[in-house]
């Protein structure tokens, strides 16, 4: 077999592939142009697709597809949330699904799956947001009584009191667990992914008058 640096030619003719590592760290592989005949026309390096070059673009890909949340409340924002009262919140199901997203480089393939898992309701007051699993649940006038779902929060303040005097400044999020899986076998999983929505809450303070009878 003969031969120089970059390139393995037998003696039969046949061209095979060649590898260096370059300066930054990285691999790079030599390739023929070959025309129909066999002959070798020229040669040029091609940096050799990695996992997490090709995982990265994936996970841009399922960023780029992860929708805002769309905040259900309960009472609705239309009306007003009430004091003392508690707010369910929750996200449509339709966004309670499943984003993959997928990218391919000489030969190699990632599949970045994001899955929602958790929604974080940031009441805007100063209060600590608040965590709860699953997408949450609205509230039903014609259901019985019931105690508040872990998906709720009770402001204590009216919005008056914000710094702004009409509104808190309240955010829903979905938090995404973050997998992924490659074509040559390899898989695991990712720091998780967040999606934001920060709307104004306009909380009001109603005053119940009792009277006794006479």
């Amino acid at each position: 077999m003969t031969g120089t640096i970059g390139q393995v030619v037998p003696e039969d003719g046949s061209v095979h592939e060649a590898e260096r590592v370059e300066p930054d760290g990285s691999t790079s592989r030599l390739y023929a142009r070959i025309c129909e005949d066999g002959t070798v026309t020229g040669w040029q390096w091609f940096a050799l697709a990695d996992v997490p070059s090709v995982r990265a673009s994936a996970v841009d890909d399922v960023r780029r597809r992860l929708p805002l949340p769309e905040p259900v409340l309960s009472p609705d924002l239309t009306r007003g949330l009430v004091v003392n009262v508690a707010t369910w919140f929750a996200a449509p199901a339709g966004q309670w699904v499943a984003v993959t997203g997928t990218a391919e480089a000489l030969g190699l393939s990632v599949t970045v799956t994001a899955t929602p898992v958790e929604l974080v309701f940031d009441p805007g007051d100063g209060a600590a947001p608040v965590t709860c699993a699953g997408p949450g649940s609205t509230f039903d006038p014609s259901a019985p009584p019931t105690v508040a779902p872990a998906c709720s929060y009770t402001y204590r303040d009216a919005s008056s009191a914000a710094a702004n005097g009409r509104s808190w400044a309240a955010s829903l999020s979905i938090r995404w667990s973050v997998t992924w899986t490659a074509s040559d076998g390899q898989s695991g999983a990712l720091d998780p992914l967040m999606t934001t929505t920060v709307f104004d809450a306009v909380v009001r303070e109603y005053q119940a008058l009792e009277r006794n009878g006479s």
